[in-house]
This record gives C-alpha cells, structure tokens and sequence, in this order.
C-alpha cells in the first residue's frame, strides 16, 4: 500500500511539474509574440511616416529609433536585411549568444518568409533564449528587412509557481506521513488477528479446542468462521476415527479368538465321542451324563466362537430392492411364541438393502426386545413401519425394563450387554449393518418402561 502510495505522488508530481513547465513555455511564447507585435506596430508606424525606404537608407531611418522601442518595450531589437545580413541592432551586447547570429542562413531567411513569423528557443547555460522573427514590407508591399527580437527568460518556473509546487511538495509529504501511520496501525491490528489465528493454529489438537471468537462479519470474521468449522469437523472426524479404530481392533481381535476356540474343539468332540464308545465301565449312565455336559459345553464355545466369526467377516452387503414389510412378517412369524404387533400401511413398503444381513438384524432386535421383559411380565413387542423423507422408518418398541441414560451411548460399543449372557456383539453388528445400508440406527429408553430401536433404511428406487 505504502509503495503504490507513493508512485502515485511521484507520478503525480512529476505530472505537476511537467504542466507547469508547459505552462511556463506557453506563456513567454505568448508574451513574446504580445510584445513582438506592440513592437513590430510602432515600427511600421515609424517607417509610414517616412516619405520613402528601401534597403539602402534602412538603417538610417530605423537606428535613431532603436533605443527608444528597445527602452519602451523592454526588448532588444535587430534589423536584417533580405540576405540574412545584420543592419544595425539596439543593444551590441545580445551578440554574445550564440543562437543571435550576426548572419541568418539564406534557408532560414526563406522560411520566415514563407511563415511571415517564427519563434525558436534555444538554451544557454541556465538561460532560456526564444527569439522571434517577422519580415516587413516596404510601401510597395515587397519583403524590406527581418526584425529579429531576442526574449531571455532566465526563471525557468516563475516564483509563484515554484511556491505553489512547495506547498504541494509538503502537502504530498504529510499525506505520506499519515498514510505511513495509519498502514502501521493497520497493519498491526489485522497481522495482530492474523498472529492470534496462527497461533491457535499451532496448537490445534485433535480433539479439545476452543473456537475463536470474532465480532465482525469481515474477511477475518469469515476466516475464524471457517477456523471454528474446521474444528468441529476435526472433533466429528477425530470421534469417527476412534470409533472406526475400536471396530477394527474388535473385529481383529474377533477373529484371532474365534481362530483359537474353534480350534481345539473339534478333537475335543471327537475325543469325548470315542471316549463314549470305547470306555468301559459299570455306570454307563453317569458316563452318558459326563459326556453329554461335554458336548453341551463344546457347542456353547462352538456358538461363541460363531458369533465373533460373523462379527469379524461382515460381508460386503447385496443391495437390492423388496419389501421390507413382507420380510419382516416372515420374521415375526418365526416368533409366533410372543405377542408381537406390527403396525403398516397396506402398501408395498420398497428399499434398498441386503435382505439376508437385513434379515439378521430384525431377529436380533425382536430377541432383544423379548429379552430385555422381566420373567414376570409378559413380553410384549410392537414394531411400525412408515416412510420418513428419503427413508422407511421402521421402531421396535418393548415393554422391558429399560436403560438407564448413562448406558445408552455404549449399547452399540461390542462388549457391552446389559444381559446375564451373550458377547454383546448382536447391537455392534445390527449398527454396522445399518450404517453399511447408508441408513442410521438410534434408540430411545425409559428406566421401567421399556426402549424403542429406530431404523432409518433408504428407500428402493
């Protein structure tokens, strides 16, 4: 700002001296022709008043005038004849210059003539010279003689203009001055805001940060906006990350257990099956009992070890359109034990999704719901169906005993079941089910009153 500040006063005043300068020029030039012709009038006053002139008796008529025109007119006057030749002059001293020539050349002589007037400048030292030439006629009309008239103008810029670009000069100093101070101050306010922003910056974290205050709505304000965007988006992203992070930690580690359960468990059963057969002893009963609990045992390990293999695989979804009403009415029937109401329009209610990992997740949700009712109340489960915006919402509603506020952030968390029995993988499953639909999943609980599942499933096209 400063340096474009300041080419525009330099050229500014440049362009302000150059205008006085043609100013300058433009009114000696005036003045000469001005004082030319008052002189040039006198002197063909004079000469009418003579009976008769020509080239030989002109320097006779004119000389006795000379230096009454060179005092009243404040000029220096030189009298050539038709050859270029000096005739007689007011003032010997002007032949000093080197541009008043004591001979005009015979071309320079035609081209007054032909002009009838002329002025040319030349510079002399620090002296300004403009000279003006005009011929005069005799009283016949023919070319008599060339007044040559020397001007010096040794004040290039007269005094009161050079005043007047000394004023201008400390104007445009002082403007600077002041723009100087106000860039400082300027400049420190927004590098100030700048400075704090970069520093927040530095220490951003990928979670915990405090976003910016800033009251104006300006280019900075705009600037702290999309600051306080981005930590948010950082904060909603770094939650993301760690949830993704604990998935993938579950799943690996799902998968190693179910690896080394599975493994010993089928010669456990071989053996405990040959074992039967082979072993000889006297309570046969007693030994059907042992071997029975044995293999009661290896399934329940075998189950375990089956449902951390789901967890861990989750196969990529098929995606296709049906109705979703029609399937879980199948799945309600395999229920046919408990009181089950399904609320839906008459209507096809169509989506997009994976019907067998969609499938899982219905007898998931409905096992919960009946496992969630006390032993001494009677189950019973309510689920309705209807299209929400872009999706089919679909709500799971028990009459079970609820979860408490606190608890309801982990439901979805693997490992974490608010039951005697199971893994706690069912719900983190059901989630990443729903997620990988592009569909979401939430729950809403009251302590004593039982807890409703929402699914949000994209709607077939």
């Amino acid at each position: 700002m400063l340096v474009l500040l300041l080419l525009s006063l330099i050229i500014t005043g440049a362009f302000s001296v150059y205008h006085f300068y043609e100013e300058n020029e433009e009114y000696h030039n005036e003045r000469l022709e001005r004082k030319a012709s008052h002189l040039l009038s006198a002197i063909d006053y004079h000469l009418k008043s003579v009976d008769f002139v020509d080239a030989t008796n002109l320097d006779s008529v004119v000389a006795p005038k000379l230096e009454e025109w060179s005092d009243i007119h404040g000029l220096d006057v030189l009298f050539y004849n038709m050859d270029g030749e000096l005739i007689c002059t007011s003032n010997e001293y002007v032949l000093r210059y080197q541009s008043v020539k004591e001979k005009l050349n015979p071309a320079f002589v035609f081209k007054v003539i032909n002009q009838e007037s002329l002025i040319t400048k030349h510079w002399e030292d620090s002296t300004s010279v403009l000279i003006a030439f005009q011929f005069i006629r005799d009283s016949f009309n023919n070319p008599l003689a060339i007044v040559s008239i020397p001007y010096f103008e040794n004040e290039i810029i007269p005094d009161q203009d050079i005043d007047f670009l000394e004023y201008l000069i400390t104007l445009y100093i002082v403007l600077f001055l002041l723009a100087v101070v106000i860039a400082y101050f300027l400049s420190n306010y927004i590098t100030h805001s700048l400075s704090t922003i970069g520093k927040k910056l530095t220490r951003t974290q990928i979670n915990r940060n405090e976003p910016l205050q800033w009251k104006s709505n300006d280019e900075i304000g705009k600037l702290v906006a999309a600051y306080n965007r981005m930590l948010s988006e950082l904060e909603e992203n770094a939650v993301k990350l760690a949830k993704s992070e604990r998935e993938s930690a579950w799943k690996e580690m799902a998968k190693q257990v179910a690896h080394e359960i599975k493994n010993p468990l089928t010669p456990m059963r071989l053996l405990v099956q040959q074992l039967e057969f082979t072993l000889k002893t006297e309570d046969k009963e007693q030994l059907k009992e042992f071997t029975k609990a044995m293999l009661d045992q290896i399934d329940t390990m075998v189950s375990i070890a089956d449902a951390f293999s789901r967890f861990a695989e989750m196969p990529t979804s098929k995606r296709e359109v049906f109705d979703v009403k029609s399937l879980l009415e199948r799945t309600v029937a395999i229920f046919s034990n408990l009181d089950i109401e399904v609320n839906a329009p008459e209507e096809e209610l169509l989506v997009t999704a994976d019907k067998d990992q969609l499938l899982r997740v219905f007898n998931n949700l409905i096992k919960n719901a009946w496992q969630a009712v006390p032993e001494e109340e009677t189950p019973k489960i309510t689920i309705t169906l209807e299209e929400v915006g872009q999706y089919i919402q679909i709500a799971i509603k028990d009459n079970g005993s609820g979860i408490e506020p606190e608890k309801q952030e982990r439901v979805f968390e693997p490992s974490f079941t608010t039951k005697t029995t199971g893994m706690g993988l069912g719900l983190a499953m059901t989630k990443s089910i729903i997620e990988g639909l592009d569909g979401k999943i939430w729950l809403e609980s009251t302590p004593g009153r039982g807890t409703t599942f929402y699914l949000n499933i994209p709607k077939g096209n």
